[in-house]
């Protein structure tokens, strides 16, 4: 079974704050995605983390209803940038990509240009027969 962030939080009885910074961000625990995009965590990553769980919070990491509103946006504004930020790094890559063979392709085409200079420069190739006058 698959439940989302702030349930997984809630069985694992630490805040989402928590599960993200100790348990998600270091590898710890894994998230994926469901269709719409949204972070879940299988149930089995729970329980091989935290044991046994409970279905009701624990109150030492008991939080005020506002802090912990403002944890989960802080969070998902974070998880938003991040993917954000490989999106990014996935167009940098693919520009880099391009420029490179763009710089090949530059290369390979002044080395032609080069190539038939020297040859206008040079002339049509005459070589001195036995049979010419001059």
């Amino acid at each position: 079974m698959k439940v989302t962030i702030k349930e997984a939080a809630r069985l694992g009885g630490v805040s989402r704050a928590t599960l993200y910074r100790k348990y998600i961000n270091t590898g710890v625990i894994v998230v994926e995605r469901d269709r719409d995009n949204r972070p879940i965590i299988d149930t089995s990553e729970l329980l091989r983390v935290f044991g046994e769980m409970s279905h009701e919070t624990r109150n030492d990491h008991a939080e005020t209803d506002h802090e912990h509103v403002e944890h989960d946006e802080k969070d998902m504004e974070i998880v938003e940038l991040r993917g954000k930020l490989e999106g990014v790094r996935d167009v940098l890559r693919i520009r880099e990509e391009e420029l490179k063979r763009a710089l090949e392709q530059i290369d390979w085409l002044q080395k032609r240009l080069e190539a038939s200079e020297q040859k206008f420069l040079i002339g049509p190739e005459t070589k001195r027969r036995w049979w010419w006058p001059w």
